[in-house]
């Protein structure tokens, strides 16, 4: 991190890891996560407190969606990386988690680290920087850009207001199909389907911008054919998409990939998320562009090269 962020915050910083624990897990049951806890001095206290606590490894850990609380460590931000690939189907993504990196890193490691854990739908996190002051982000803040910015900040309350009430237009991708009554077009505001209502209606009271897709593949009907939604999970993971309408009796069509939420007006009707994103080991500029995308750029570069 550098010398004046550093020094910015460490004239926030008030409390040591113990009592950042105690005054913000204290209350319920954490768990604490590592690939590895070889001679790591700063958790040892934590270990043999008396707080209510599960210690487990990344690799061996058993469903843990029960809890709210997280503490996960790491020598470096590629165990981090590692641990929540094998993790983001076993966590609460919605708890409150406290990331502990062993190794003193740079802003962007650190950035990284809340990047890695938003890709698969983890918001509400501090992480305990160098060893010396938290610092988290809020993914809808205006600085964050719709959570396509990860900027780094120090609060006295750093779990709360993460999610607003109004999200200042971002922008949500929307796929859709055809379901009888409830969605007909979005693209006819006269009769869209009441589903389409629905949603236009909460967009509107939280300042959100949909998206709709022009044109979206027939997901529903090549679920009912293949028994599975594996073509809407590849058409939002390459497109994109941030939310789609889907239908069934059975929750084994989603799952484990596609988030779902509780159906609703009695019907067997479903929002669903995307896949979590697939988390790559380190940076690299092949990751900037799909394998599309670097077909075409070298295709050009060769045109180029032909004519000179």
């Amino acid at each position: 991190m550098t010398t004046t962020l550093l020094k910015c915050l460490l004239l926030h910083t008030v409390t040591s890891l113990e009592e950042f624990i105690w005054k913000h897990f204290s209350n319920k049951t954490f768990v604490i996560i590592s690939s590895s806890f070889d001679n790591f001095e700063p958790l040892t206290p934590i270990i043999h407190s008396y707080h209510s606590k599960v210690i487990t490894t990344s690799r061996n850990a058993p469903n843990l969606g029960t809890f709210t609380n997280y503490i996960i460590v790491g020598k470096e931000p590629n165990d981090l990386i590692s641990s929540i690939d094998v993790l983001k189907y076993k966590i609460n993504t919605r708890g409150r988690y406290l990331v502990i990196i062993e190794k003193n890193c740079t802003d962007d490691a650190y950035k990284s680290v809340f990047e890695t854990l938003w890709s698969a739908y983890i918001y509400n996190v501090v992480l305990y920087a160098n060893l010396t002051t938290f610092v988290t982000w809020y993914p809808y803040h205006a600085h964050s850009h719709c959570g396509t910015v990860v900027n780094m900040v120090i609060s006295q309350n750093p779990y709360n207001n993460k999610i607003p009430k109004k999200y200042d237009g971002c922008p949500v991708n929307v796929t859709w199909d055809v379901i009888d009554l409830a969605i007909k077009t979005p693209f006819n505001r006269t009769d869209p389907g009441y589903i389409i209502r629905l949603l236009d209606t909460v967009a509107g009271n939280l300042n959100l911008s949909i998206i709709y897709l022009k044109e979206a593949i027939p997901y529903i009907a090549l679920a009912h054919l293949s028994g599975t939604y594996d073509d809407l999970k590849r058409e939002m993971v390459t497109k994109n998409i941030d939310l789609s309408i889907v239908t069934s009796g059975s929750s084994k069509l989603f799952e484990p990939e596609l988030d779902i939420t509780h159906f609703f007006l009695e019907e067997c009707i479903f929002f669903a998320l995307p896949p979590r994103r697939k988390i790559r080991l380190g940076i690299s500029i092949l990751l900037i562009f799909s394998s599309e995308i670097w077909g075409l750029i070298l295709i050009s570069i060769w045109q180029d090269f032909e004519k000179v």
